[in-house]
């Protein structure tokens, strides 16, 4: 019975200490991408403003942002109930956060949409859009034609994100893990794999960030795969920050299976640094005034990141490999309360050295035993 007991309360408190492990490592994660992701531009206001009813039409339709914006993915376009566009021209960018576009002056009674589509500082692609009325008018179908972030959209982003920063923190905290710390030992193998599975998982998580980025400025994901529109997208930020991360990664990679120590630290090092810095390439650090502050701010934060997770992990695989190893080796053992007390009559009267008994009465507990020295 104490034996059915014990075991039961050793598989409780094994499930707990893994829960209390991974707890901190996945709250870490989702905190620091939670803080990247939840930053993308908004319209604020507009003239006309949303829902608007004007007795005329007006000369031009402006819309603004609480940041700037670039209108490179399509900026400002007006389309009337029947879906064709009533620009005099292209938008105008008359300030960092504004967009501006003139409107045709024959421009009659009817129900228009302000479509936008701009690329927030933080790089990711936003889109919404504006209807107003002019003159005997009833809205209409045209909701129909307002662009709006497609929520399938937006979560396979926010997933690719979640992908990208598990991924690259992990595989570059690892690798400063195995440079560093655990220079040598039977769990460098298996966490060499798991530092080349995080990169995977990272790289996964660029190319799933990036399908969608594209599919948020073409308005469908019937634009992957669109040369033009691909450019467009890649050719930005989040391609810079895919390249240079990928790099990092190779370097982390390369430093797992060095045999010097220095040449392994060295690319390690900065394998991580370039990995987990470039995040900052894809974020408002770049953008604002005091960049000589909030740049190495940001990059101080992810390479710390990267080192806590990889750490973390690191020394999770290896003090479970050691207590297993050791549990084999009979150097651990858990037993009930009584052959606890023989086991430790047997090892004083054998080596001269009393063992601590833990607990009491027939309550089950786990004694660490060291084991007797060979005769002579």
């Amino acid at each position: 019975m104490h034996g059915a007991t014990w075991s039961h309360r050793h598989r409780t408190a094994g499930s707990l200490r893994r829960w209390l492990l991974a707890g901190p490592l996945t709250i870490g994660i989702l905190l620091i991408w939670a803080g990247t992701a939840s930053a993308h531009a908004a319209a604020v206001s507009s003239f006309p403003a949303a829902g608007a009813h004007l007795a005329h039409a007006p000369a031009a339709v402006s819309v603004v942002f609480d940041q700037p914006v670039n209108p490179d993915s399509g900026g400002l376009v007006v389309l009337d109930s029947n879906g064709d566009h009533v620009n005099a021209g292209a938008s105008a960018h008359p300030s960092p956060d504004t967009l501006q576009v003139r409107l045709s002056g024959s421009l009659g009674d009817g129900a228009y949409v302000a479509n936008y589509t701009v690329t927030s500082v933080d790089g990711h692609v936003v889109s919404g859009g504006i209807v107003f009325l002019v003159g005997h008018a009833t809205p209409g179908q045209i909701g129909q034609l307002t662009r709006r972030t497609s929520p399938q959209v937006g979560a396979v982003d926010k997933f690719g994100q979640f992908l990208t920063y598990v991924g690259v923190l992990a595989a570059g905290g690892l690798a400063f893990f195995l440079a560093f710390i655990l220079t040598a030992g039977a769990e460098r193998r298996r966490l060499r794999r798991w530092c080349v599975a995080a990169s995977a998982v990272g790289v996964s998580g660029m190319i799933v960030t990036a399908g969608a980025q594209v599919a948020l400025a073409g308005d469908g994901w019937g634009a992957v795969g669109n040369r033009v529109v691909d450019q467009q997208v890649l050719g930005g930020r989040l391609g810079a920050q895919c390249a240079v991360q990928i790099v990092g990664l190779g370097a982390c990679l390369w430093s797992t299976r060095r045999s010097t120590a220095t040449t392994a630290q060295f690319a390690a090092f900065y394998g991580m640094l370039i990995s987990a810095g470039a995040f900052v390439l894809f974020g408002h650090a770049v953008v604002l005034s005091e960049r000589w502050l909030s740049i190495p701010a940001d990059v101080v934060h992810v390479v710390f990141a990267a080192m806590w997770i990889g750490g973390l992990i690191g020394l999770v695989a290896v003090l479970r490999t050691r207590t297993r190893a050791a549990r084999r080796a009979g150097e651990m053992s858990s037993t009930g309360g009584a052959d606890n007390r023989d086991s430790a009559r047997r090892s004083s009267s054998g080596s001269g050295e009393s063992q601590p008994t833990l607990g009491s009465g027939g309550t089950a507990t786990a004694v660490l035993e060291r084991l007797s020295p060979p005769t002579q």
